[in-house]
């Protein structure tokens, strides 16, 4: 089964707003341990952005946003998450 436009489009919505709700549940309840392995994935994003280097780019990205999901310690909306990045993933990588 191909994926249309659309298909992109709604897969990426969705994943904008689960998203969303984990960055908004995460400041309340994020561990100090879990919040420097972020500042530590954030500067490896930003070093393969400069390099424009997208394959290690999205694999630190991809776990940039499962810690967040992890961290809401709300395991549905983790699973979700993880689930709609997986699928978001192997997107980008059939587009880039």
């Amino acid at each position: 089964m191909g994926l249309s436009a659309d298909d992109i489009f709604e897969a990426y919505e969705v994943c904008r707003l689960l998203e969303g709700r984990a960055a908004a549940l995460a400041p309340e309840r994020i561990s100090t341990e879990t919040l420097s392995e972020l500042d530590t994935l954030l500067a490896s994003i930003e070093k393969e952005v400069a390099r424009d280097n997208c394959s290690i780019f999205a694999d630190a990205d991809l776990e940039f946003h499962r810690s967040i999901a992890l961290s809401t310690n709300q395991q549905w909306l983790a699973r979700f998450v993880d689930m709609l990045d997986d699928h978001v993933y192997r997107i980008a990588r059939i587009l880039v």
